[in-house]
């Protein structure tokens, strides 16, 4: 799984992470159109390289009480309140 975390970070957006830096947060399963997708997200803390858009989408760097202002996938839905109530609490 560490392989193909590093290999997607490096196509999507051209870096290297620092596997010594990286933590697995959490993995759920969600079901669409009937099929079940397993989600499994993580944290790196240091990469090496500038990160570039390679996928041709819109990307910015934000601050993780911004996450509810944009339109992301209903599957994230759930780590995204995991993100924000276990990992980057807010007084909010």
């Amino acid at each position: 799984m560490i392989e193909a975390l590093f290999r997607e970070i490096k196509e999507e957006l051209d870096v290297n992470i620092d596997l010594n830096k990286t933590y697995y947060l959490k993995s759920y399963d969600v079901f669409q159109k009937k099929k079940k997708i397993n989600l499994n997200f993580f944290m790196t803390t240091n990469w090496f390289g500038k990160v570039k858009n390679m996928e041709n989408q819109k990307f910015r760097w934000i601050t993780p009480n911004k996450l509810y202002e944009f339109k992301l996938l209903k599957t994230n839905e759930q780590f995204i309140k995991y993100l924000l109530q276990s990992i980057f609490p807010t007084n909010n």
